[in-house]
């Protein structure tokens, strides 16, 4: 049998309308279903789960201590009025910061604005960017800017590196006041002030190049290698022509390039030579290039001026003040 909805008479002047009864239980469903009597229990709900789920993992697999034994868990657990106050928290409106100290943080910001911008370079444009040691072709542990490094003389001139080549001559005209034998102890004592970190290289030339120890590359300034090149120092011997170029070449494909290089020298030089080592020293980070002029001045015009154009020094050294 179907039921009717239950109707009551409601007068309204001489008529009487009929009006249907909300059903209580319908009105209740209605109140429930609204969004904002959702959020408690659905919380609720996902954490109850969520424990469920963790109990399962650790009833199959309980974590054990270094000794054996289970380890006893804890698990927190919210209530209904808890979370309900999760919830009004979460709408509350944020702290406001201190004007003090947000003033300090804003002058902070600034200054590290300031500092990054100081050190800003043009990144589309590699050679922005100085780089260390020897003149930018590559990078090695303990080089440093121009300038900087280890130092050591030669001839009297004092100069700083981490990579360091001498370019001296060892022609015929080397014999002549026994010249020879003064560049022999000046090197010996340049070597030995080196210390044990810095690279080095010396070519000797006359018509060709001759480097030390037989090989065109850069070796370490231990005891151990100083004692070599020691020995290789006191063989040399003044003979040939007067030809530095082919010394430059090679000086200048050592990877890296060097720092300094001390070119020595006891006669006169062609014109060619300046604009020559200029096209060599034109690449990455310019090499300081130290002249000296050893027993005769014929050749000092050019020496100054290859000096000058590598940010080196020039010097003059007499038989007497070069001699023993």
């Amino acid at each position: 049998m179907n039921e009717q909805p239950i109707l009551t008479p409601r007068l309204s002047g001489s008529k009487a309308e009929p009006i249907e009864l909300v059903d209580a239980e319908n009105a209740y469903g209605a109140a429930f279903r609204k969004p904002e009597n959702l959020f408690g229990p659905a919380i609720s709900i996902f954490l109850h789960a969520l424990f469920l789920f963790v109990a399962a993992l650790l009833v199959i697999n309980p974590p054990v201590r270094g000794d054996g034994r289970d380890v006893q868990i804890e698990f927190a657990t919210l209530d209904q009025e808890e979370l309900t106050d999760l919830e009004d928290n979460a709408d509350a409106p944020a702290t406001p910061l201190d004007p003090a100290l947000a003033a300090t943080l804003e002058s902070l910001s600034d200054s590290l604005d300031i500092t990054v911008a100081s050190v800003a370079v043009d990144l589309a444009d590699p050679g922005a960017i100085e780089t260390l040691g020897g003149a930018g072709d590559e990078f090695s542990p303990g080089e440093v800017l121009e300038g900087g490094g280890s130092g050591t003389s030669f001839f009297g001139i004092e100069s700083r590196g981490s990579r360091i080549v001498y370019i001296v001559d060892v022609s015929g005209s080397m014999s002549s006041q026994d010249r020879i034998a003064t560049l022999r102890r000046n090197l010996t004592e340049s070597v030995n002030q080196l210390p044990a970190h810095v690279h080095f290289l010396i070519i000797a030339y006359n018509d060709f190049a001759m480097p030390m120890l037989g090989q065109f590359r850069w070796v370490k300034a231990d005891e151990p290698t100083k004692f070599k090149v020691r020995s290789w120092v006191s063989s040399l011997v003044s003979d040939g022509g007067t030809d530095p170029s082919s010394a430059f070449e090679q000086a200048f494909k050592l990877k890296p390039r060097p720092d300094v290089v001390f070119f020595m020298t006891d006669g006169q030089q062609t014109e060619l030579l300046p604009p020559m080592i200029s096209a060599l020293n034109s690449k990455g980070r310019r090499t300081k290039i130290n002249t000296i002029a050893f027993g005769d001045r014929s050749g000092e015009e050019i020496m100054r001026r290859v000096a000058s154009e590598s940010g080196g020094q020039y010097r003059y050294v007499p038989d007497s003040e070069g001699g023993p």
